[in-house]
């Protein structure tokens, strides 16, 4: 049987069909009618919220915990919503959100604007789990040699390598995911992304950040001596390799054109791009 929908009715429709389970809304000509419809199928949670913030925070809250979700409201309720919209933007998701903002191109009122979305990828954490890294390395070094705290502060430069390592490799692959594509990179093999990585000048070859995996899988054995030392001595060099990495990672937030892949495979690539492109036919098929 075919049923006309009216706009509204096919944006609930669409969401409900793609598994969107919470929605929230403020009421606004003429985007009213979407939650309404919405709140009719089955197995999904529908509310008011008192105001545009309030509606885009409980979608966000919902596509933190998993679930997918909108958020639907007139076009100038996005002023009010802007700093959920923004925090949003910077966090990342869990799973799918949509914000609905329905605009009437005939009202006198009617505002049309481009939206450019970009990934906004923060590597606060980063820096301070190097800055961290570094405090621990300084503190140990400065410590007599026959300090019974030696050891200990010692362990902290251990752990803090390990952590700095760690976090320094999953901010390589969140921003090659957000930067050039992530059905590209996100199923690449450590050595695949690190091989990537080094080719688009991100990494200044593979091989050192192998080594620095395989000193981080020593660490569950720094309970021998000599190998606790030599890791803690080493830390300092990674130290210096992964400052220069997380200045390339904030180089290329901040200003990614030369990492664009071409919209459906069309038109020339990048290095990068086309180095990613061969690894993918390598390993799995690309997924257009």
């Amino acid at each position: 049987m075919i049923r006309i929908l009216s706009g509204n009715e096919a944006v609930a429709r669409g969401a409900w069909e793609a598994g969107v389970a919470v929605a929230s809304a403020y009421p606004g000509t003429p985007s009213t009618e979407i939650i309404e419809e919405f709140a009719r199928y089955p197995g999904v949670y529908a509310e008011w919220a008192p105001n545009e913030k309030v509606a885009v925070d409980v979608a966000i809250g919902a596509a933190y915990a998993g679930r997918r979700a909108f958020a639907s409201m007139k076009h100038v309720g996005l002023n009010v919503a802007a700093d959920a919209f923004m925090y949003a933007s910077m966090t990342g998701m869990e799973t799918g959100l949509v914000i609905v903002t329905a605009d009437d191109p005939g009202a006198a009122e009617f505002s049309r604007f481009d939206v450019v979305i970009r990934p906004v990828i923060d590597l606060t954490s980063l820096r301070k789990a190097l800055d961290a890294l570094e405090g621990a390395w300084h503190y140990w070094l400065i410590e007599p040699d026959d300090s019974g705290r030696k050891p200990h502060l010692r362990a902290g430069v251990i752990q803090s390598f390990a952590f700095g390592d760690e976090l320094a490799l999953r901010s390589l692959r969140r921003v090659m995911e957000r930067a050039i594509a992530a059905p590209l990179v996100t199923d690449l093999s450590f050595n695949d992304l690190l091989r990537a990585a080094a080719d688009a000048g991100l990494l200044p070859d593979a091989i050192t950040w192998r080594r620095w995996r395989d000193w981080r899988n020593w660490t569950s054995h720094s309970d021998d001596e000599a190998q606790a030392q030599a890791i803690a001595e080493a830390a300092r060099a990674f130290l210096a390799e992964a400052r220069r990495l997380q200045e390339r990672l904030q180089r290329a937030v901040v200003s990614d054109e030369a990492w664009k892949l071409p919209f459906h495979g069309t038109g020339s690539m990048s290095p990068a791009a086309a180095m990613l492109a061969r690894i993918q036919t390598e390993v799995v098929p690309l997924r257009w």
